[in-house]
This record gives structure tokens, C-alpha cells and sequence, in this order.
């Protein structure tokens, strides 16, 4: 089986474009910023406006903006390997070789994560930025995604213990 995933370094860049955005940013801006910045394109889907990733090869190309009290952005993510319909060992294997590729990018750029591994198995990078945004990876048994965390909510998480 052949799965595909978006390059480490392409996928490193995305979350630099995030980083460098004007935060903090409503919903609708943030949306705006990524069709802007990125040439995502605007999906509306049951009345709620979403953003595809059709510039990158993956076969979910959905990303999920998530905001908070007053509309603000707290989260944005995106996967970015295609999703494993039938796990194998085969396939474990290389999400674990795309999350090894992902970590070993970020780390030449913000430096050593910190390294989790969940109840489930699944394996956490995670970067705190100079600026105060956190960048996350994650594994699953069917996906590797990407996770950027605004500054305003990384601080909210930090003071949580999180």
C-alpha cells in the first residue's frame, strides 16, 4: 500500500505562517489569513465555513480551526498523512518513520520538544515558541497530524500545567 504525507519541511513552513500571523484573530480572520497566506480554499459545510488544504498531498484535506470565548482562535490542525484505513504493521510503521521525519525537522528549527507517549500509544512533540504559540505532532494508529496553538491559549495551557 502506498500512503502519502506532506513533506516535513512544507509542514514546518505551514506552522511558521501561523506563527507569524497577527495574533489574536477571530475565526472568520483566521480563515481569511490561511486562504491569504497559504491558498486554502473556503469550504462551507452545514453552515460553518471550514478551510481545505488542496495545495498539499493528503486525501483528508480538511483543517479544523477551533475558537473560543469571543470568537477567538485557539487551535489550528490538519492532517499530515492521508488516514490509514487498515492498520497494519506495516502501517504503524510508517507513521511512526512520518512523526520521526516531522520531529527531526522541528527540531532543527525551534530546538528539543518535549516528547509524550499517551494511555493509547500515541506519540506528542510538542514546541513552545519565543513567541508563545506551542506546535504539537501527533500520531495515531491511522494518522499523523499537525497542531498549532495560539499564543493567548498556549499561555492558558501553560498556566494549567499543560
Amino acid at each position: 500500500m502506498m500512503w502519502r504525507a506532506i513533506d516535513p519541511g512544507r509542514v514546518c513552513d505551514i506552522m511558521t505562517v501561523w506563527e507569524a500571523a497577527p495574533w489574536p484573530l477571530r475565526e472568520a480572520d483566521a480563515l481569511d489569513y490561511g486562504i491569504k497566506t497559504l491558498g486554502w480554499v473556503p469550504t462551507e459545510q452545514e453552515d460553518a465555513m471550514f478551510l481545505r488544504n488542496t495545495t498539499d498531498p493528503v486525501s483528508n484535506d480538511f483543517v479544523t480551526i477551533v475558537s473560543g470565548r469571543g470568537d477567538l482562535t485557539t487551535q489550528i490542525s490538519f492532517r499530515v498523512t492521508d488516514i490509514i484505513r487498515e492498520i497494519t504493521d506495516e502501517s504503524l510503521a510508517w507513521l511512526r518513520d512520518q512523526l520521526t521525519l516531522l520531529i527531526r525537522e522541528g527540531t532543527t528549527r525551534w530546538g528539543k520538544p518535549k516528547l509524550s507517549t499517551l494511555d493509547s500509544g500515541s506519540r506528542v512533540a510538542e514546541w513552545d515558541l519565543p513567541g508563545g504559540a506551542r506546535i504539537a505532532f501527533s500520531e495515531t494508529q491511522r494518522s499523523v497530524s499537525a497542531r498549532f496553538i495560539t499564543p493567548d491559549y498556549a499561555d492558558v495551557l501553560r498556566q494549567l500545567g499543560e
